[in-house]
């Protein structure tokens, strides 16, 4: 042995194994696909067959493999080898069974029908009948096979095994409707009711009718009518009309319902064979014509449908006018027709009757008017041009009232007139030409029936008037002697006043207006204050008033004092009215030496007495707010002082 060396080995590598577990329960028409589990010994990976020939291979422990079987199925491993050996038939155990149930067979039924008594019948199943079995008409499963109180209708059968595995097809079972005794109050009738068209023509009607549960009908017809069907006790008959038949009051046809049941209520149907009546009022959606011509805007025409009327006959203006029906043809849709107008179509009635197969109706007629717009309405605005001449003068603006369905107005102004704005609108503004002397402001409206006639203004140059006489109020004395000079209001056509006063005046305010104050030096001022009017056109004649003032007296004050008070002088007593004009209250004021009580006494123009009211010197009082407008004097009176003041309140 020590002349020996080395060693072999040998090494044995275990068979490997395998068990199969699964398996499941399907019913005949679904789809059965399951998975089975094969757990494996031994180096994978595995690879082998089923005991149907399917190959599965892994190489992880345990081997999921799908099968679909079409009938029960058992399943085992049949061969298996690893990466170094092969299985044999005592390394493979076990077993996976997937069953498929058959389905039962399609349902069978009797029905029990509804009687006259009862409103529900009764589904009974005559099959498949057994243990297990379950049955539904489309609600619940239940065992019983009878289902009781069933409703009219039709149903769907359908039964299943106690492994829920049901039919592969259902059965369709019907519950017919109960016999009852017809209700005549829900009768229908249809055929032709106006049936002077046939009338002694030998030419057939067919009637029918139909009431809920009727199964037969009896008829009792007018005279002078033949029903010329197999049988009157059928829903359908057809009738001839004889001669007599338009004359005769009665043209009823009276019906009776039956079933086995009972008899309804007989029920009265009407013909007749009268003409249409003619359409009642056309309904126009305007009445103004003018904004549809030659626009292709539709106004629309409408009556109230026509007992016994089959169809509507309709006529306008030939050549300017096309009509269309919105709702379509038809008894009841051509009752609507849509006309457009063209731009030449002139005033024309739109016409309509009714027709039926026994003739036509009277007519029925609405005259649809052209009217051109009226002439526009008297013309506001300046009739004076002064005011508005030149590129310095204001913009005179003229209007008229705006007439209905007018859409443009068309102005015509003077030759050259500037900043013109408005053309087209009732209103128009702009500026006379220099140079301006006459002429006029004229307008026309337009609408899509044409033009009116034409409304002008005549147009001038009026210079102002003469001034009204000067009132003349003394407001203060000497040294600072102070005037106002008032006229009554500002002259027609005049736009202000020019004032001037005698040298030794100086206007002291209101110049341009109807009234100034003037102040006075304290030497000798003789002269005229006038006035004129003036517009943009000129000025007019003036009105003066003549000014003769002495000098004051040398180193007059115009005071005195008396134990300390300073006092007018009594020759001074003066009266101050302001503002005059006024539009509300006057502020008098009397200015004297005197002690004694002051009376002002209120008179109108005609001398007539309003008011009296006391006041001390030097008081400021208000007063003349109750008065009116118009012209008044104040007589201010003191001891023999008297004077007398003109005012105005506007």
């Amino acid at each position: 042995s020590g002349d020996l060396t080395g060693s072999a080995a040998i090494t044995v590598n275990p068979r490997p194994t395998a068990t199969i577990s699964g398996g499941a329960t399907y019913c005949a028409n679904q789809s059965a696909t399951t998975t089975l589990s094969i757990a494996v010994t031994g180096a994978g990976p595995w690879s082998g067959t089923l005991s149907n020939g399917q190959s599965f291979s892994g190489s992880t422990s345990p081997i999921s493999v799908t099968v679909t079987p079409t009938a029960t199925t058992t399943y085992t491993v049949a061969t298996l080898s690893d990466a170094n050996c092969t299985s044999v038939s005592g390394d493979l155990s076990g077993s996976a069974i997937v069953t498929i149930i058959t389905n039962p067979v399609a349902p069978t039924a009797s029905v029990t029908q509804p009687t006259c008594a009862t409103a529900t019948g009764t589904i009974t199943v005559t099959g498949p009948i057994g243990v297990g079995y379950t049955y539904s008409i489309g609600g619940a499963f239940q065992s019983s096979t009878s289902f009781a109180g069933v409703a009219t209708g039709t149903y769907s059968l359908s039964v299943q095994n106690s492994a829920g595995c049901a039919a592969l097809t259902s059965t369709s079972v019907t519950v017919n409707a109960q016999p009852f005794t017809p209700n005549s109050a829900n009768m229908t009738f249809s055929g032709q009711t106006n049936v002077c068209n046939v009338i002694g023509t030998n030419q057939t009607v067919t009637y029918t009718v139909s009431a809920p549960g009727a199964t037969r009908y009896s008829w009792v017809k007018p005279s002078n009518t033949q029903i010329v069907s197999a049988n009157t006790d059928s829903s359908v008959v057809t009738v001839k009309f004889l001669a007599g038949f338009a004359a005769q009051a009665n043209k009823q046809f009276k019906v009776t319902p039956a079933s086995i049941c009972g008899s309804g209520v007989q029920k009265i149907f009407y013909v007749q064979a009268t003409l249409p009546g003619t359409p009642g009022q056309i309904v126009a959606s305007t009445n103004d014509v003018c904004p549809s011509l030659g626009t292709n805007v539709p106004i629309t025409y409408r009556i109230p449908k026509v007992m016994g009327a089959s169809y509507y006959i309709w006529s306008a203006q030939n050549g300017t006018t096309t009509i269309s029906y919105p709702n379509g043809g038809g008894t009841d849709a051509d009752t609507v027709i849509a006309v457009t107008f063209a731009s030449n179509f002139s005033s024309s009635a739109i016409t309509v009757q009714s027709v039926n197969d026994c003739g036509t109706s009277g007519l029925r007629s609405l005259t649809v008017y052209r009217y051109n717009p009226s002439t526009p309405g008297l013309i506001s605005g300046p009739a004076n041009a002064c005011e508005y001449i030149g590129a310095n003068g204001q913009t005179a603006t003229y209007s008229v009232n705006p007439i209905a369905g007018v859409n443009t107005y068309t102005w015509t102004v003077p030759q050259g007139a500037t900043n013109v704005s408005g053309q087209g609108t009732n209103t128009i503004s702009f500026k006379y030409p220099a140079g301006f002397t006459s002429g006029s402001v004229s307008v026309t409206a337009t609408n899509g029936c044409g033009t009116s006639g034409s409304r002008s203004l005549t147009i001038s140059v009026l210079a102002p008037s003469y001034p009204s006489q000067i009132d003349v109020i003394n407001l203060a004395g000497c040294p600072n002697r102070r005037y106002s000079y008032t006229v009554a209001s500002l002259p027609s056509n005049a736009t202000s006043l020019q004032w001037s006063v005698p040298t030794g005046g100086t206007i002291e305010s209101g110049q341009g207006t109807t009234s100034i104050v003037v102040t006075y030096t304290s030497g000798v001022i003789a002269g005229d204050v006038t006035v004129v009017a003036v517009n943009n056109c000129g000025s007019s004649l003036p009105r003066t008033s003549t000014v003769k003032l002495a000098p004051c007296p040398t180193g007059f004050a115009g005071t005195t004092t008396v134990k300390g008070n300073t006092v007018a002088t009594a020759e001074e007593m003066s009266v101050k009215v302001f503002p005059n004009p006024t539009t509300s209250t006057f502020k008098l004021q009397v200015i004297t030496a005197g002690k004694e009580e002051v009376r002002v006494r209120v008179l109108d123009v005609q001398g007539r007495f309003i008011k009296e009211i006391k006041v001390s010197p030097y008081q400021t009082v208000n007063m003349g707010a109750e008065l009116k407008a118009g012209a008044y004097m104040l007589e201010v009176k003191q001891g023999d002082q008297v004077k007398t003041t003109r005012v105005m309140k506007f």
